[in-house]
């Protein structure tokens, strides 16, 4: 795992874990929060990478942690979404579901909200690890929800991006893709934006689920995208690192890398910062043609 200097791209720490990581990380208290293929979550300094803590779930940890003021969220392959102190690791509660849980969950006042590859988006109490209500689609659930004002947007590998009430759990709309939805939405005003399997891009009226507009690449629109005041950014299996108008879904630049790319773009000061399996990170202004 690398920290580098967001301004010249210099490395300023660097940990070898035990395992590959294939999530992103999560940073807060002047920690870094990540899991790995070893089946531990880890929390790292961030001024200089050493380890605070570390905490063995039963399978490799391929869900990014939410962390709140107090506690880390995280699911594990072992089909359980843990509640970890912050400051120590300790488990808190822990939260069985019937098969992998590879979305990161998303807390939202007094719950947590994660979907399943048993299909189902759960919601839990995030105090007591207790559900409150499971939503169930027909396929795995690997995307992360988004939730904004009283409702939960998830997209599914049975094709759907759903809608879901967050108070019970019913379904407010459905929207039918072309392909399984592995990108986390991405909401934004009246807006949910999302990637599909289908090698679309996808912008949904949020209050009835109504297509905006789309954009069409070449390949499988798998990371979740990064959405500006008039620009939405989105890697792609294609290779490519696309910038689109947020209004109309035009393309505005793109960039080539050397392999695919399926992490999520960053945007911070202008610059969007994106890796890509040519094992390169990539800082790209806000201009780039």
């Amino acid at each position: 795992m690398y920290a580098v200097d967001r301004t010249d791209g210099t490395e300023q720490w660097s940990v070898l874990l035990r395992g590959r990581i294939d999530v992103a990380p999560a940073v807060a208290h002047d920690t870094v929060y990540v899991g790995s293929y070893d089946d531990t979550v880890r929390a790292l300094d961030a001024t200089d990478g050493s380890e605070k803590w570390r905490y063995e779930t039963g399978n490799q940890v391929l869900s990014s942690p939410a962390v709140t003021d107090d506690t880390v969220y995280v699911g594990s392959h072992d089909g359980i979404l843990y509640a970890l102190g912050q400051a120590d690791g300790r488990e808190r509660w822990s939260f069985e579901t019937d098969d992998h849980v590879r979305s990161s969950p998303a807390v939202a006042d007094d719950t947590v909200y994660v979907g399943s590859n048993d299909g189902n988006i759960y919601a839990i109490d995030r105090e007591t690890g207790r559900q409150r209500w499971t939503f169930e689609t027909d396929a795995r659930v690997s995307c992360s929800p988004a939730v904004a004002d009283r409702t939960v947007y998830v997209g599914s590998y049975d094709t759907n991006v759903y809608a879901i009430d967050t108070a019970d759990g019913t379904e407010q709309w459905s929207f039918p893709t072309d392909g399984g939805v592995f990108s986390s939405p991405a909401v934004a005003d009246e807006t949910v934006y999302v990637g599909g399997n289908d090698t679309t891009v996808y912008a949904l009226d949020r209050r009835d689920g109504s297509k905006q507009w789309r954009f069409d690449a070449a390949g499988e629109m798998k990371p979740s995208p990064a959405v500006t005041d008039d620009t939405v950014y989105i890697g792609s299996l294609d290779d490519l690192v696309y910038a689109l108008d947020r209004a109309d879904g035009t393309e505005l630049w793109r960039f080539e890398t050397g392999n695919i790319v399926d992490s999520s773009p960053a945007v911070v000061d202008g610059m969007v910062y994106i890796g890509s399996h040519d094992a390169t990170m990539y800082a790209l202004a806000h201009d780039t043609s």
